[in-house]
């Protein structure tokens, strides 16, 4: 189904390249990154709200972004001059999360469970929108930057307070949460924290340090207990049983039902990738294959499998019905909340970390459900394309770069399979490309006019042009996403995804960071 015409342009973006392209296109790039870190750092001092600690809909998400781009500095080859300015510039974004403007931050460590349930709980304990989020930030920065600070001591202890409380909290489900599958979404709960854990722990295993600090905080046993196997798998077995428990009440609303089910934060049975079946399922699938194996086959594939025969012409609805009241917007659209882009990054994940078995016999119903998957991958690929120039503009999570990553990682599974020309890679640096040139970036670009037939601009201010979701510190992660991938083509690395990081806070490559 097709999205009202008034949201999206009409795309006439040429998806071709050839080799002075991606040069060009790695300039540009390069300059929308550096570009970005300014724009970033002029806001700072900016009469916002840089302290209120929630990644989704303040300035600490910022760090998101920067922090990203100094893991990745060495296969972006960032210069030295742009690297060194991160480290203070990140500290800025996450410290006043520690300070006395913020009591919710020291409630949420707290030992005592009453103080601590006012402020982090069960439904409100994802890394999104909730209190983890800045903690998983705070850790990563210690962990990751050589630099340290007399008071890093201190708040590493509040941010590892901070998510012992998260992880309890996400056992914390009412009665009635727990029989209808409630608040498991990716946005606001269990799934979005179980997307730290699971970032935390590959930082962790992958970490090479001589610091004999860092090296002491890497081996807290606190801290390894939040991201021990036997936790993460306490998470997902958590999220299969609600889901299980979802699913039996839809059955009896419907008459059928897919092994598992959960409900949104608006108790309607949402279906895309940040508050719906298509985001859970993206991290699950992200789950080391030895804790998810389990659930894999009874739980989650078929599940998928119902997932997909939802979609329609490419595109996704909103909600399950799809006549159903849509308290949030349209029942159609095309951006990450809702929509194809969940969903294909849910293949996309599902490609890279569920390879096609090449030896042995294949059961030809495996193979039947394998080739309708990738089918449902091209399906919301081309709807994307068709319908993704979005006019909110820039953002990843309801704009142009956001829908360009199914197609950067679609690109990154085809040039890891040693595919010379890959139809993904083109439309992906396409929209990256074009969207160098909207607002607040503002970048010369010659893909696709930027204004309406009366000369007005398309596309118009942001009102929260540095934001990680609703501004450039997400389109910053996108662009440092390709131009990883591009050096690392152009360098002849022996695997092309190494150092890209995914969707932030979501993945679809496997979960890398928890960034």
């Amino acid at each position: 189904m097709a999205t009202d015409p008034s949201f999206y342009l009409q795309n006439n973006l040429n998806p071709s390249y050839d080799a002075d392209i991606i040069e060009k296109t790695r300039t540009t790039l390069g300059a929308a990154i550096a570009f970005s870190v300014d724009e970033i750092e002029k806001h700072l001092d900016s009469p916002d709200e840089p302290t209120i600690p929630r990644i989704y809909s303040s300035q600490v998400g910022e760090a998101v972004g920067l922090l990203r781009l100094y893991a990745q500095a060495g296969r972006l080859g960032l210069p030295d001059v742009l690297k060194d300015r991160l480290p203070a510039l990140i500290k800025k974004f996450i410290g006043p999360c520690f300070t006395d403007k913020n009591p919710e931050f020291f409630e949420a460590s707290s030992k005592n469970p009453d103080v601590r349930r006012k402020v982090l709980n069960f439904g409100k304990c994802g890394m999104m929108t909730s209190l983890p989020g800045p903690a998983f930030l705070e850790i990563s920065r210690q962990l990751l930057i050589p630099e340290t600070a007399d008071d890093d001591d201190d708040m590493y202890e509040i941010a590892l307070g901070v998510l012992q409380n998260g992880f309890a909290a996400c056992f914390e489900a009412s009665n009635e949460q727990d029989l209808q599958g409630d608040m498991v979404e990716l946005m606001w709960s269990t799934a979005g924290f179980l997307y730290g854990v699971i970032g935390m722990r590959a930082m962790l295993d992958g970490m090479q340090t001589t610091d004999p600090g860092k090296i002491a905080k890497a081996k807290d046993s606190r801290l390894l207990d939040i991201v021990s196997n036997e936790s993460i798998g306490r998470l997902v077995t958590e999220i299969i049983h609600t889901g299980v428990h979802g699913s039996g009440r839809f059955r009896e609303q419907f008459g059928h039902a897919p092994p598992v089910m959960w409900r949104d934060f608006r108790r309607s049975y949402a279906l895309g990738g940040i508050h719906g079946v298509a985001g859970v399922l993206l991290i699950l699938l992200q789950v080391p294959n030895a804790i998810i194996y389990p659930y894999l086959n009874g739980h989650i594939l078929p599940t998928l499998d119902w997932l997909l025969a939802q979609q329609r012409n490419g595109n996704m609805p909103r909600t399950y019905p799809t006549n159903a009241p849509q308290a949030g917007g349209p029942a159609w659209q095309c951006q990450f909340c809702h929509g194809a882009i969940g969903p294909a990054l849910m293949l996309t994940a599902y490609k890279h970390l569920l390879p096609f078995p090449t030896e042995g016999y294949t059961p030809r119903s495996i193979v039947a459900k394998r080739l309708n998957r990738d089918k449902c991958l091209e399906d919301c690929l081309d709807f994307i394309w068709k319908e993704g120039l979005l006019r909110k503009g820039i953002s990843v999570c309801h704009g142009i770069t956001g829908n360009a990553v199914p197609f950067l990682i679609q690109a990154a599974y085809d040039l890891k399979e040693g595919k010379t020309e890959s139809l993904s890679l083109g439309r992906a640096l396409a929209l990256l490309r074009y969207a160098s040139g909207l607002p607040p970036i503002n970048m010369p670009q010659s893909e696709q006019s930027l204004t309406l037939p009366d000369g007005q601009p398309i596309f118009g201010p942001l009102e929260h042009p540095t934001y990680l979701f609703q501004g450039i510190a997400g389109a910053m992660c996108v662009w440092a996403d390709a131009l990883v991938l591009l050096n690392n083509q152009l360098e002849g690395a022996e695997n092309v995804t190494t150092g890209i990081v995914g969707f932030p806070l979501a993945g679809g490559l496997g979960i890398r960071l928890p960034l």
